[in-house]
């Protein structure tokens, strides 16, 4: 992004006040999500879904034999939280659950093969943006974004 579009797009819409510095980074974090997330929403919606429920069959796909409470612990969520959304992906035929060989009462949760379809379709949205966005950018630019995404995501930032 040249300097040109990056003032522009870090505007705020009610002022038209410029914006530099930390914030101007935050409100590009803040439309950059937006974007990345836009036409899977729009897909997800035509379903009666939301981004949680693509959190759910992304983990679910990219995780072997996780549990419920695995689950809740990856998306940072209560059991509570979890159980609407993940109900209506196990009654709409997308996911899956199964009891733990090892215990009965820990169940393990897959994508059925309807389910491995909509995640790869959703999360292949994504994945082109990204990729476009990359090849524009330069693709060398992708490991110093990782590392700072990495520190946003949890890493210890000292």
């Amino acid at each position: 992004m040249t300097a040109g579009n990056h003032s522009r797009v870090a505007r705020t819409q009610g002022a038209h006040a410029r914006v530099d510095g930390r914030d101007a980074t935050l409100e590009l974090f803040f439309y950059a999500y937006t974007g990345l997330i836009a036409e899977s929403d729009r897909h997800l919606a035509k379903l009666s879904f939301g981004r949680i429920h693509h959190r759910i069959m992304y983990f679910v796909r990219s995780r072997r034999s996780l549990s419920v409470a695995d689950l809740v612990g990856i998306l940072r969520i209560t059991r509570q939280g979890l159980h609407r959304p993940l109900r209506q992906l196990i009654d709409s035929g997308y996911v899956d659950w199964e009891p733990d060989d090892q215990n009965r009462r820990v169940h393990l949760l897959h994508l059925t093969e309807r389910g491995l379809a909509l995640e790869k379709k959703v999360s292949d949205m994504q994945k082109n943006l990204l990729k476009r966005a990359f090849r524009s950018v330069g693709a060398d630019k992708e490991e110093g974004w990782r590392q700072v995404m990495s520190k946003l995501a949890g890493a210890n930032l000292t």
